[in-house]
């Protein structure tokens, strides 16, 4: 639904694409992936995608939506495991960029 609603605003998407770097990733891939140097292993019948446990995790809990925030040297400046409306998208989107 966040992916619909909220990614599929224009206002959203164009604040987004100004201001930050966005990548999705899906949880439940069976792909590797390198990330700063670290190969994280795709996702299993019994767990989740590495990386996305390793990026989206809070208090050792993962959930769905989950929209971390990251800045330019890659350090997480928020995890967000919950749904983000497009006022509370545009708040933190715009609160990157100043």
């Amino acid at each position: 639904m966040q992916e619909n609603v909220v990614f599929a605003d224009l206002e959203i998407a164009e604040l987004i694409n100004q201001n930050v770097y966005a990548l999705k990733l899906n949880a439940e891939s069976e792909k590797e992936i390198r990330f700063l140097g670290k190969l994280y292993q795709g996702a299993n019948s019994s767990s989740h995608h590495e990386l996305a446990i390793f990026l989206g995790s809070k208090e050792e809990e993962l959930s769905f939506p989950t929209t971390i925030l990251i800045n330019q040297d890659l350090q997480p400046l928020g995890i967000y495991n919950s749904y983000l409306n497009k006022e509370k998208m545009k708040e933190l989107v715009e609160a990157l960029s100043n």
